[in-house]
């Protein structure tokens, strides 16, 4: 931001008397600002400046640490997912994605048991709710319930929920 944008801001304040908060980076001082900005008489404005550097590079190092960590999970061969303990799917590679057949946008968010039907009442749902009560690793093998595959489930309990790693073992069988 170049300081003709802040003097605009200011002055749409002070002619609005409509209050604006924003962040910005000054490379001089090299630090991240909160600026609050706001009217306490039609004409005027004053602005409360927040060091925010702190909280910017925590954000940045968790930014980072996150893109490692979805690169370690993409770059895996097998099938990956998380479930949050109310069901819900946190996470998928594209690998899992791959094998349901299914768009990420359209499973990430959403209730596994609504988005997975068939997997009601099948070895999938007592495996992976066994594992969710008593938080014990658990491994099944499964044939594709919407695939034609045959897979072998690894899951991973945790305070979260529970993490499933699925091999493709097709082959084998």
């Amino acid at each position: 931001m170049v300081e003709s944008e802040l003097f605009e801001i200011y002055g749409r304040v002070a002619l609005t008397c409509r209050n604006e908060k924003f962040e910005v980076f000054f490379k001089p001082l090299i630090q991240w600002f909160s600026i609050s900005v706001y009217c306490p008489q039609k004409g005027y404005f004053a602005a409360v400046f927040e060091d925010i550097t702190e909280r910017k590079k925590a954000e940045e190092a968790l930014a980072a640490s996150n893109a490692k960590i979805t690169g370690i999970l993409e770059s895996n061969k097998d099938g990956f997912f998380a479930l949050d303990q109310n069901w819900n799917i946190a996470y998928v590679n594209k690998t899992a994605a791959k094998i349901w057949r299914v768009k990420l946008e359209r499973v990430v968010g959403f209730n596994f048991w609504e988005r997975f039907p068939k997997l009601k009442g099948s070895i999938v749902e007592e495996n992976l709710r066994s594992a969710m009560e008593t938080r014990k690793l658990n491994r099944f093998e499964v044939g594709g319930i919407y695939t034609h595959g045959y897979y072998e489930a690894k899951l991973f309990p945790s305070q979260e929920g529970i993490s499933v790693l699925l091999g493709d073992i097709t082959e084998r069988n």
